[in-house]
């Protein structure tokens, strides 16, 4: 807990000119900074309905989503930057080990199994059935015993399933799939989506925002049906998109079949990502103009007085 006189002596003593704040949660230390006289702005994926009455305090709000930015144009200066990634660092990497079919970054499996981890477990048993050359690497940072006993037992009676549990350092493992599948209940970015379409992977993703956004159907990827929408219990302004488990088993399968078509995808994956350069320069062609902070040749922020702040 920071105290709002705590972050008023911060921006003076550094002389600040603006402070982004990364969706903070206290308003009192949004209203401190407002009151030294800085501009102040905020990156914003996550969003509630109660933040609605405090979101004009923001000279400049920064939306990474096309959703989050029509949820809150209408009541504060909103611009839509999309995202990028570090493409030198997030790349296709090529080698002589044999990649594994499918790739699932199931991270710590989220509030309500957020990733969708089991059902792609479920999926990927039943095709598997019936096509015995497949692999399914899953990527978690919790150990297995948290997902439901019954899929626990798939997974250890399948042992085409690997569930690999370790945290390493950027680009990840992403170069261990061909063909990423994120069918998400509920992201406010989706950054391991983006990650891995930049090192070449293909997504089966939801047929939802914000995942249908970046993977077009058909082009870099191939969306999943939402059989439900449910709303989570601490009232996140989206809902959760609940997959259709038979159309995941039915997408998975197809591109399985289909694999010129997985390779062109492929290459469209890769090509659909910003990198941080352009992506960057996006920004700065926002907060510039915004906040009168000067500029160099390049349309990289001359005014090094800025820092951010990220509860």
């Amino acid at each position: 807990q920071i105290p709002p006189d705590g972050l008023t002596k911060w921006i003076r003593d550094n002389n600040l000119d603006l402070v982004i704040f990364n969706e903070e949660y206290d308003w009192n230390l949004v209203m401190a900074a407002k009151a030294t006289g800085i501009k102040i702005a905020t990156y914003l994926d996550y969003y509630k309905e109660d933040w609605k009455p405090y979101m004009s305090l923001y000279d400049t709000v920064l939306c990474s989503t096309k959703r989050t930015f029509h949820l809150v144009k209408d009541f504060c200066k909103a611009y839509y930057i999309g995202w990028g990634i570090d493409t030198g660092l997030f790349k296709p990497l090529i080698s002589n080990e044999r990649k594994y079919t499918f790739f699932h970054n199931a991270g710590w499996l989220g509030i309500n199994y957020r990733k969708m981890t089991p059902a792609v477990i479920l999926a990927f048993d039943a095709i598997s059935q019936y096509n015995p050359g497949i692999t399914l690497f899953i990527h978690a940072q919790t150990e297995l015993e948290r997902l439901p006993p019954e899929i626990i037992t798939l997974v250890h009676n399948n042992s085409r399933i690997t569930y690999h549990v370790e945290t390493v350092p950027a680009p990840g493992l992403y170069h261990k799939g061909s063909i990423l599948v994120f069918p998400s209940k509920l992201e406010g970015l989706g950054l391991p989506l983006l990650e891995g379409m930049a090192c070449g992977l293909p997504a089966i993703a939801t047929d939802a925002p914000p995942m249908n956004e970046f993977v077009k159907d058909g082009y870099n990827g191939i969306l999943v049906k939402v059989a439900n929408r449910l709303t989570r219990h601490d009232n996140i302004a989206f809902p959760e998109e609940i997959v259709d488990v038979a159309d995941l088993t039915f997408k998975m399968d197809y591109l399985i079949k289909n694999p010129e078509l997985v390779c062109k995808m492929q290459k469209n994956a890769r090509n659909s990502i910003y990198n941080f350069n352009i992506f960057g320069k996006k920004v700065n062609e926002i907060i510039s103009p915004s906040f009168e902070l000067p500029v160099d040749s390049d349309n990289t922020l001359r005014n090094r007085e800025c820092l951010t702040y990220c509860k």
